[in-house]
């Protein structure tokens, strides 16, 4: 079939890749995708850490979730692409069509974007370090930095990245900054923080909380979506 091709992760398992394939939960990690149409593909989940991507074909991909750490994207068709909450760390996109998607609660720390095209793409609740690249001229949440410039200082200590999987202090450390974001109402760094905990506990930290945050965060997402989309008209 066209546009069909069989790639093996590091363990060696053969998995079918084609476009709008349903590859969510899939571990493509080390796989070997330069050049593959992974268009509208389902990839929520998905573990592509250390995946060549060189000028592979996303557009429309549903990445929510995924983890692309040391991925190589150089040159990666992401148009319009959703993912939400993927990890980029130490990923190269430099070259990248990242025109429309969506890269909220992305964590970008020493991520390589430069040259990428970012024109209406959604950056919002990152984060990211000094090591990340960005395109020349690009300032990163140049929209709010006037108005949070205080604020954002104090939410960067906050955003330190914990260890994997996290000790018990940290997880403590972790839950009293859900509960001084949700006071101050930042509802995404509060969910942010509440997923952290409950990626290293069994049970979904304070379900009834984060399904609270969760719903918050949602309605400042889609409301920063609506003011993206009206500054690139």
């Amino acid at each position: 079939m066209e546009n069909v091709m069989l790639v093996r992760n590091k363990k060696g398992v053969e998995i079918r890749i084609a476009p709008s394939a349903d590859l969510r939960n899939a571990n493509l990690s080390g796989a070997n995708l330069h050049y593959a149409n992974l268009t509208d593909a389902n990839l929520q989940n998905a573990d592509l850490t250390d995946a060549g991507l060189y000028l592979a074909r996303l557009k429309g991909a549903n990445l929510i979730g995924a983890n692309l750490r040391n991925a190589n994207l150089i040159g990666a068709d992401l148009r319009r692409a959703d993912l939400t909450g993927a990890d980029l760390s130490n990923a190269n996109l430099s070259d990248a069509n990242l025109q429309g998607a969506d890269l909220s609660r992305v964590r970008l720390m020493g991520a390589d974007m430069s040259s990428a095209e970012l024109d209406g793409a959604v950056l919002a609740f990152n984060v990211w370090d000094e090591n990340t690249k960005w395109p020349q001229g690009f300032k990163p949440f140049a929209w709010q930095a006037e108005e949070e410039e205080e604020e954002n200082e104090e939410e960067e200590e906050d955003l330190e990245p914990f260890s994997d999987p996290m000790t018990e202090d940290e997880i403590n450390q972790c839950k009293s900054y859900v509960r001084k974001n949700i006071k101050d109402g930042h509802w995404a760094l509060a969910e942010l923080h509440a997923e952290a905990v409950s990626r290293d506990t069994v049970l979904k930290y304070d379900a009834e909380i984060y399904d609270l945050i969760a719903q918050k965060a949602k309605q400042i997402r889609e409301l920063i979506k609506e003011i993206s989309a009206l500054s690139v008209q």
